[in-house]
């Protein structure tokens, strides 16, 4: 029994460590996000805010992809080792890809700057999914 509990608290733990939602959560947490269920995004309006809202839910989605992506890959490495470096990789991929989002958006101000933040978020999300199909599929 404590080999199962063992088990159940490293496997899940490995789990979580292999997701990293911070930049999600955070995301999803702001304020302005309490308008979402006001604003159609298939058919937004033209506002800035709509658009910062809407490339926001966007970005929930495609990192979710992302997590659920990476996932898939660490359960075809047979190697723990190789796992736990995939791990260390990918939380510094996630700082990086903040960072990156940052500096894309240091010029911008008001609700441009939430947008240049979020598109570049969801384009650098979007090219590691693409990365990481391609190691999954190969």
């Amino acid at each position: 029994m404590k080999q199962l509990s063992l088990f159940t608290i490293l496997f899940l733990g490995a789990i979580s460590m292999a997701q990293n939602h911070k930049d999600s959560q955070r995301l999803s947490a702001l304020d302005y996000m309490k308008l979402y269920s006001n604003v159609n995004c298939e058919n937004q309006s033209g506002t800035m805010l709509e658009h910062k809202i809407c490339l926001n839910k966007k970005f929930q989605k495609v990192d979710s992809v992302l997590n659920r992506r990476f996932v898939s890959y660490l359960d075809i490495i047979p190697n723990d080792s190789l796992k736990s470096k995939l791990k260390v990789y990918q939380e510094n991929w996630v700082s990086n890809r903040r960072l990156q989002s940052e500096l894309y958006s240091m010029d911008a101000q008001g609700n441009s700057l939430g947008i240049l933040y979020l598109t570049a978020m969801i384009h650098t999300t979007q090219n590691r999914i693409e990365e990481l199909e391609l190691l999954i599929g190969r």
